[in-house]
């Protein structure tokens, strides 16, 4: 059996659970937990796996940490209706712009790339970024890239370091869920007990 994949994809994530900056998702921590004390809301988004993810996150950060969260891709009657009416790259902005409450305060985005518009890529995201900083939402984003809207433009940058160009979408998305649940797990927002 030729097992140098496995061995080499396995390599691959011991490189980029070592090199993470800890110091950046301890940021995102401080201002989850801020959020969720004061009663500020959170919105989390991403497109195809980062959705799911997103997802995952938000019944994490709802059940187990009490933070008042919504996925926008969870709303998916909503989501579709801004996209038939107005446009698809639009249709997060077009929701965080009508279901904007005083009290929403944080975006996370989760995305492999991060947005660019130059090649048409994430559009929605970037799009949605850019609502919230015209909102004055803060944004945590944890991307795979260093070179897409969001990490050069959110204001807690979590990068999934590549080591290998070759899976960085694989990568990225695994790793996003990882640090979504060192998030959820850290003693200053866990509040709930898992049953396992």
């Amino acid at each position: 059996m030729d097992d140098s994949y496995l061995t080499d994809y396995f390599k691959d994530i011991e490189k980029i659970a070592q090199r993470l900056d800890l110091e950046e998702i301890e940021r995102a921590v401080s201002a989850l937990s801020f959020a969720r004390d004061n009663g500020f809301g959170v919105k989390v988004v991403g497109l195809g796996g980062s959705a799911a993810n997103a997802s995952h996150f938000v019944t994490d950060l709802r059940k187990l940490c009490g933070v008042r969260a919504e996925c926008l891709t969870d709303n998916i009657g909503e989501f579709t209706a801004w996209a038939n009416d107005s446009s698809l790259d639009d249709s997060f902005a077009n929701m965080i712009r009508s279901n904007q409450q005083p009290r929403d305060t944080i975006l996370v985005v989760l995305s492999v790339g991060g947005g660019d518009l130059v090649r048409g890529v994430s559009v929605s995201l970037l799009n949605a970024m850019r609502t919230a900083h015209e909102l004055g939402l803060t944004i945590i984003s944890i991307v795979g890239r260093t070179e897409g809207y969001a990490a050069k433009f959110s204001d807690v940058t979590i990068i999934v370091p590549e080591v290998n160009s070759t899976y960085v979408t694989p990568y990225s998305e695994s790793f996003q869920s990882v640090v979504c649940h060192a998030i959820v797990f850290h003693p200053k927002m866990l509040k709930g007990k898992p049953t396992w």
